[in-house]
């Protein structure tokens, strides 16, 4: 009787070993490895689509061709402006001022944008030789937005104020961000506060009459120094 009782126990405890191991052995997560593969390669270049903020003339495409350009950009109106006085460039409804910049050449060498401005000159009749002395272009720095870059590693805009005709960084990109397209946006119609608004200051010896200075816009390969 004894005999059969231990044989009985060593069964149990058996088929007891065997089902703590199958219930261990299925919670025990297997891992197994896969890939994935890609090669990226080089944009035919999104230069000449309309920009993504309405900078530019409404319903123009972009000014840009290629992988690598300047696809969007504001004229600056300022109305009319008394000596001695400040005055806001001029943002018609629902629309903005600024600059557009398109990387899609893959590199992330980094770029920066300069502006410089000539001198204003009159646009009058009879009196084409005149020019305007003594002013001071300030243009803030803006928001930096994109539809589908890196938000998180965004270009950098920088504020620049022009009273001569010497080149100044307005928008650059550190090496590794400014990949895809971005805007820097100086400000929009709803642009209250003077310090954060594209302002022009005119001096007290200046001449009346109107006037027109042309801005011109450089975009490098390289970051800013």
């Amino acid at each position: 009787m004894k005999r059969i009782s231990l044989i009985i126990g060593l069964g149990m405890t058996s088929l007891l070993f065997v089902n703590v191991s199958a219930a261990f052995a299925i919670d025990t997560p297997v891992n197994k490895t896969s890939s994935a593969e890609v090669e990226v390669t080089k944009s035919q270049g999104s230069g000449g689509a309309e920009p993504e903020e309405p900078i530019g003339e409404p319903g123009k495409p972009g000014i840009g061709s290629g992988d690598f350009t300047i696809n969007g950009l504001s004229d600056f109106n300022f109305g009319k402006i008394e000596m001695g006085k400040l005055g806001k460039a001029i943002v018609a409804k629902d629309r903005k001022l600024g600059l557009e910049v398109i990387d899609e050449r893959g590199f992330g060498s980094g770029w920066n944008v300069q502006v410089v401005m000539g001198e204003f000159k009159s646009t009058e009749e009879g009196n084409k030789n005149t020019i305007a002395k003594g002013w001071k272009l300030v243009i803030p720095a803006g928001t930096v937005t994109s539809k589908f870059g890196d938000l998180a590693n965004p270009p950098k805009s920088h504020e620049v104020i022009i009273d001569k005709m010497a080149a100044s960084v307005v928008f650059s990109a550190d090496k590794d961000s400014g990949l895809g397209t971005y805007t820097n946006v100086f400000m929009d119609d709803k642009t209250t506060d003077e310090e954060k608004s594209v302002r022009l200051s005119i001096p007290t010896y200046a001449k009346i009459g109107k006037y027109k200075a042309d801005l011109i816009w450089v975009l490098t390969n390289a970051p800013k120094n």
